[in-house]
């Protein structure tokens, strides 16, 4: 499967994009994740290409058109990167595990993080 997550600078893109691609390691899939990202610290553009499989991974490239899901969140005025990744857990059926899921989070707002992820995938 192949996800793309596009976005801005400052909007949690990649931290999205590492935090599945670990959660989707612990779930035994190979995984190839392959950021973009702008020098600029505001307003540059955040793009994470992220694939996974139970079967090796011989190519991590995902061209224009190939993704099977690609969320564009650029131009979203109000955007929470936690509730993104829980509904992302969602579409794939990967299981709420808080336990598992904390060890991925920085400390910081952990609970609000795992509230907004839990949120995310109940929707």
């Amino acid at each position: 499967m192949k996800i793309i997550i596009r976005g801005k600078a400052g909007q949690g893109i990649q931290l999205i994009a590492k935090m599945l691609a670990r959660i989707l390691t612990d779930n035994s899939f190979n995984v190839a994740l392959t950021l973009k990202y702008s020098p600029l610290m505001r307003f540059g553009e955040s793009n994470a290409y992220l694939m996974f499989s139970k079967q090796e991974i011989e190519n991590p490239l995902i061209e224009a058109g190939e993704a099977d899901i690609e969320y564009n969140v650029s131009n979203e005025k109000s955007f929470n990167n936690m509730l993104l990744l829980g509904k992302i857990l969602k579409k794939l059926d990967i299981k709420f595990n808080e336990k598992e899921f904390k060890q991925h989070l920085p400390n910081k707002f952990l609970k609000e993080n795992l509230i907004a992820i839990k949120n995310g995938y109940n929707r």
